[in-house]
């Protein structure tokens, strides 16, 4: 039996979480969710994923701080940053997240195929 690539999705918006596990399941990915970064490290450090997905903007640990700390804990650690941006907040902080060590990034709102495909093309490096 061939075990389920797993997707870790972090995001404090309840309706993106709902639809990437929804998405990714429907694809076959065994999916775990947290609300933010603290809790998407503690996940991960209880659990690694073959794929880790992060919003920048959250409470309690942003996406960047989760990727430095993510980087730390699992060098090899394969991410996709996420963020429709934040108002009043200047800054291309996907490009950050890129040198940072992310392996992707989609701006909000993304579609379904662009998902699949990236998450599919990380996986199969």
């Amino acid at each position: 039996m061939v075990a389920l690539k797993s997707v870790l999705v972090i995001d404090d918006d309840p309706a993106i979480q709902k639809y990437l596990k929804r998405l990714l399941e429907a694809a076959g990915y065994g999916i775990r969710t947290a609300d933010n970064g603290r809790k998407g490290l503690d996940a991960y450090r209880e659990e690694r994923a073959d794929v880790v997905v992060t919003d920048i903007f959250m409470d309690q640990q942003d996406g960047l701080e989760l990727i430095r700390n993510l980087r730390a804990h699992d060098p090899t650690a394969i991410i996709v940053a996420m963020s429709g941006g934040y108002p009043g907040v200047p800054g291309d902080y996907l490009a950050i997240a890129t040198k940072l060590g992310a392996a992707a990034t989609w701006e909000k709102p993304f579609d379904a195929d662009m998902v699949l495909r990236t998450v599919r093309q990380l996986l199969d490096r």
